[in-house]
């Protein structure tokens, strides 16, 4: 059987109003190549003194990557929310897909996510987890929704596929066919998928930040909006991660 492997990179950016304060926002790529994950600390629990969700966001990140050797992207998670003893209030959605073989497998818990794009078209996308319009299940301090209540699916990739792993502020800004152009435009003339991996993760997080900020466009959150009966047009500006992982064969 062909043997295969993730080449990965990650961009980010904090909403404008947390550069000091810095990203909700987590993600890690292990250390063999075969598992990624991203995490979206909720940003409402600002409103409660002492909650941290960027707390929840980047520790369990840090976990899911010590625990990326076990079998499943659920089994890891299991064992990273175990190992967490934070009494701090917060919460997080969660996204962690891992390599077996020929087959990508997901774990995914709220609207963060992960799609598979095969010559610069989306072939698969995991399903959000949403109580309601902009309301994500999400697992914290609160007991918002439970490990069971996240998705478990797989997709068979091949390699030169690409796998995009990201926080909403990607999935709610650009369409498919919008981030399948971005990719198609970062592969030229690169050397290496070393260096496609960042150029696209870069552009992908700045074009979603700029399509974030716009007004009177339509996008997949202006969409959503409208399916909720809720008048609104234009993108939503967020904390945006995008981690890029190319399929490459494992000589």
């Amino acid at each position: 059987m062909l043997r295969l492997k993730l080449i990965s990179a990650a961009f980010q950016l904090p909403h404008p109003y947390k550069r000091e304060t810095g990203t909700e926002d987590a993600y890690f790529i292990s250390p063999n190549n075969l598992t990624v994950g991203v995490a979206d600390g909720v940003g409402g629990w600002a409103e409660h003194f002492g909650a941290n969700s960027a707390l929840w966001s980047h520790k369990l990140m840090n976990l899911s990557c010590e625990y990326s050797d076990l079998p499943s992207p659920i089994e890891i998670f299991k064992a990273a929310f175990n190992d967490f003893h934070e009494t701090i209030h917060g919460s997080t959605t969660i996204s962690i897909a891992k390599l077996e073989n020929d087959t990508m497998i997901f774990y995914n818990l709220g609207d963060s996510g992960c799609a598979i794009f095969k010559n610069y078209e989306m072939k698969f996308r995991t399903n959000f987890t949403v109580h309601s319009f902009n309301f994500p299940y999400q697992i914290g301090s609160n007991n918002d929704s439970q490990i069971e209540n996240g998705t478990i699916e797989e997709y068979k990739v091949d390699v030169n596929d690409t796998m995009v792993c990201a926080s909403d502020g990607l999935w709610d800004n650009l369409y498919p066919e919008e981030i399948g152009q971005i990719l198609k435009k970062a592969s030229i003339n690169v050397t290496s998928p070393e260096t496609f991996a960042h150029i696209a993760a870069r552009n992908l997080v700045r074009s979603a930040f700029t399509r974030g900020s716009a007004h009177s466009i339509q996008t997949p959150f202006s969409d959503a909006a409208e399916k909720a009966s809720i008048d609104y047009l234009g993108g939503k500006l967020d904390d945006t991660t995008v981690v890029i992982s190319f399929i490459a064969q494992d000589e």
